[in-house]
């Protein structure tokens, strides 16, 4: 049995965040201190909580991502 892996993608452009899934990319801007994101905590119902890295320890730590097509 073929089963199809179904995958996101969530990466930095500039100041732009891109969140790709099935064809669909969503951009939004992200805060100027923001360095990188480290992994996804949580992913449902339009938005993600993300584990990043920032200029400042206020950013460190947890990231909500709104995201809407």
């Amino acid at each position: 049995m073929e089963t199809s892996k179904s995958y996101a993608t969530l990466q930095m452009k500039g100041r732009y965040t891109q969140f790709t899934c099935k064809g669909t990319t969503i951009t939004s801007l992200h805060s100027k201190d923001l360095i990188k994101y480290l992994s996804v905590v949580e992913w449902d119902n339009g938005y993600l909580v993300v584990n990043c890295l920032g200029k400042e320890k206020r950013i460190r730590g947890l990231y909500r991502l709104i995201l809407y097509s």
